[in-house]
């Protein structure tokens, strides 16, 4: 299938072109607004290359991250349909040499692809090792990890924890079909039927791929190239946008038979519905339903979304770290849609920051926006707390309820905890300075004194030397937010003492991976 051509769908194209303006010497996007089953609108700008001043346009390559999901999605669901496998299969029966879960339920096919298995996620376990490059050989270590690996971080069906550890599990199984790779299952159920023929797989870093935009981010104040892309080992697919407007528009005409599995609601065993189906976000825009999915690495930004009942889509590509789908995607909605956004009642007098000093969740209320050590969500007020706003950020309900004490009773995808407000204490430096080992995930982290305050750097993983600031939120409880360009992974570190008082250990909580334990070593 060719691009679909451009048709002067009567559209604010002047303002869609002011929104994506950047300068033509700096790194750029590509992007397309489709409207009725055709390109209506279609800007290409900067430079795919800041060395070689390679223009972008809509042949350009770029990595999709996330947005590959629904690809895979697909591919799995049409096996499923020609009774290759069932989505309601225990993932053992085609990885059998996985260790069962250790919560004791079998993680399913549809748990994968819904993002509910609970399983740990394997990226984040190797950014805990402080590997952060998609070197060669890394997406075969990272899928060694998760078959070697049982352990979940939630039990399978009880809560959302999105993770890239499932759609490697997933392409491992498309490739157990019969295939030679997960890249051959996708090119035959969905790039040749709808002539997809620059989308393919790049699992690192080394791999020369003609026609790819390069990953940059802001470094000081200038452009850099970003290596810090660990994701796309996990998400290895790339296309262009030509490749992505032809997707799109065959989501939207129908042609895609297994969109209507793909777009069902996932539900939780609790019965509650998510905002997530298998490899798509649900989410509403101004009351419209859209459908999608976002992905982002240091450099790389990708989105697409869908108004199914209005025939409108949008897709966006981006090689610079300053340009994300969550930013223009909504922007350029309101352009298509332009419809007042519904007056919002913000929480007021509770803005700070909560944790539990157990579990070492944390979050922060500020201005309308509740952060967590993972996503950031809209909020807006109810009686005595504050729910999330449904917009295309909402990647999980988020319901607080304010007590009488200050605590805050959140409910977050599913997963309930019970924070307190963070009262910040004074401590000594000395008790933590030292090296804990994650046995269990073979990393290594030093914990240094600095300037009265603690910073951490990352083991084995050639992390260069990286150190990050080890914020305190209570007694033996640090919140940690990566500074380094284009890195925007939070964590808390808790610490655990014996009956002396003594530092012996800590436990690491990160969005996707729970209760890492470290021991002290020496």
């Amino acid at each position: 299938m060719s691009a679909p051509p451009i048709d002067q769908v009567a559209i604010d194209q002047a303002a869609l072109d002011r929104l994506v303006a950047i300068a033509a010497d700096e790194p750029g996007i590509a992007a397309a607004a489709i409207v009725g089953g055709r390109v209506a609108w279609r800007h290409c700008a900067g430079l795919a290359s800041l060395s070689q001043g390679t223009p972008i346009d809509a042949y350009t390559r770029f990595h999709l991250v996330s947005l590959s999901k629904p690809f895979t999605a697909a591919t799995m669901v049409a096996a499923a349909a020609a009774g290759r496998l069932s989505l309601d299969d225990d993932i053992r029966r085609h990885l059998p040499e996985m260790p069962a879960p250790d919560h004791g339920r079998p993680v399913t096919v549809r748990h994968l692809l819904s993002m509910t298995s609970g399983l740990d996620d394997v990226l984040e376990i190797d950014r805990l090792r402080g590997i952060w490059h998609p070197a060669p050989g890394r997406a075969a270590d990272l899928l060694a990890l998760a078959l070697a690996r049982g352990r979940t971080s939630a039990p399978p069906g009880r809560r959302y924890m999105y993770g890239n550890v499932n759609f490697v599990l997933a392409d491992e199984i498309l490739r157990r079909l019969g295939h030679d790779s997960a890249d051959a299952a996708r090119c035959a159920a969905v790039y040749d039927p709808l002539g997809l023929s620059r989308t393919v797989d790049r699992h690192h870093d080394g791999i020369p791929l003609p026609g790819l935009a390069e990953p940059y981010v802001l470094d000081g104040g200038r452009w850099r190239r970003a290596t810090d892309i660990l994701g796309i080992c996990g998400d290895p697919v790339t296309s262009t946008l030509n490749d992505l407007c032809c997707w799109a528009t065959a989501l939207l005409a129908g042609a895609v038979p297994a969109l209507d599995e793909m777009a069902r609601p996932t539900t939780l065993a609790s019965g509650q519905p998510l905002r997530y189906g298998l490899g798509l976000f649900l989410r509403a825009w101004r009351g419209h339903r859209v459908i999608g999915h976002f992905g982002t690495q240091p450099g790389y930004k990708a989105g697409m979304a869908l108004l199914p009942e209005q025939g409108i889509g949008i897709v966006f590509l981006s090689n610079r770290e300053d340009r994300t789908p969550g930013q223009m995607v909504p922007a350029m909605l309101d352009i298509l849609l332009p419809t007042a956004p519904s007056a919002m009642p913000l929480p007021q007098g509770r803005d700070g920051e909560y944790a539990c000093p157990d579990s070492g969740e944390w979050v922060r209320v500020a201005g309308g926006v509740l952060d967590t050590v993972g996503s950031s969500y809209r909020i807006a007020a109810t009686g005595d707390g504050f729910r999330g706003v449904e917009d295309l950020g909402a990647m999980i309900h988020a319901d607080g309820r304010f007590q009488a004490d200050g605590t805050l009773d959140l409910d977050l995808g599913g997963e309930p905890m019970v924070l307190a407000p963070v009262v910040p204490g004074a401590f000594d430096p000395g008790d933590y300075a030292g090296a804990y080992d994650g046995v269990d995930i073979a990393s290594r982290h030093v914990v240094h004194v600095a300037g009265g305050g603690l910073e951490i750097s990352y083991g084995t993983g050639g992390d260069r030397g990286r150190r990050f600031v080890m914020r305190p939120l209570g007694r033996d409880l640090f919140l940690v937010e990566p500074a380094a360009p284009g890195i925007a992974h939070r964590h808390t570190f808790r610490f655990r003492r014996d009956a002396d008082g003594r530092v012996t250990g800590a436990v690491a909580t990160l969005e996707r991976l729970k209760r890492i334990a470290l021991r002290r070593a020496g």
